[in-house]
């Protein structure tokens, strides 16, 4: 790898992404314990998403950040990988446990699906954030590079 490729390496802001796919799995949780005790079924039936949602998550983005620095535009793969492996292991378990368990039907997938489109959601915005910063760097850089590299307006023999 020459040293321009390494320059425009990057490394997933995996703390970020743990932190608001966590918090949106718990307000989602909460959302939806809100929405089953409307309809009087017990609020439990949304929190029982909280343990295949928070397994999920943390395990793809444990996964993701065992991956090593790479050009911006090659996390959208395993961006996208780590989501459909979480979708399914999510969706897998949330199934087992509702077998078990039996919480309300709709809380219960209601909450789980709404809280995997929310992780997808966050998932993909952070690609493109990290996307739009790298073309600002490097029109930035562009732009510095041409205004050091401005030609003098008189001539040099006078």
């Amino acid at each position: 790898m020459n040293d321009s490729q390494s320059h425009n390496t990057t490394r997933l802001p995996i703390p970020r992404l743990a932190a608001s796919s966590v918090l949106a799995c718990l307000l989602i949780a909460f959302a939806g314990a809100i929405i089953a005790s409307t309809q009087d079924k017990p609020m439990s039936s949304a929190f029982w998403t909280l343990a295949p949602l928070l397994m999920s998550v943390l395990a793809t983005l444990l996964g993701l950040n065992l991956l090593p620095a790479r050009p911006i535009e090659q996390w959208s793969i395993p961006v996208l990988f780590g989501t459909i492996v979480r979708a399914g292991f999510a969706l897998v378990f949330g199934i087992i446990l509702y077998l078990v368990f039996q919480p309300d039907r709709f809380a219960f997938f209601l909450t789980l699906v709404t809280a995997l489109v929310a992780v997808l959601i966050i998932d993909v915005f952070t690609i493109v954030a990290l996307i739009r910063d790298q073309s600002q760097s490097q029109a930035n850089q562009s732009n510095d590079a041409r205004d050091t590299h401005v030609p003098s307006a008189t001539p040099e023999g006078v």
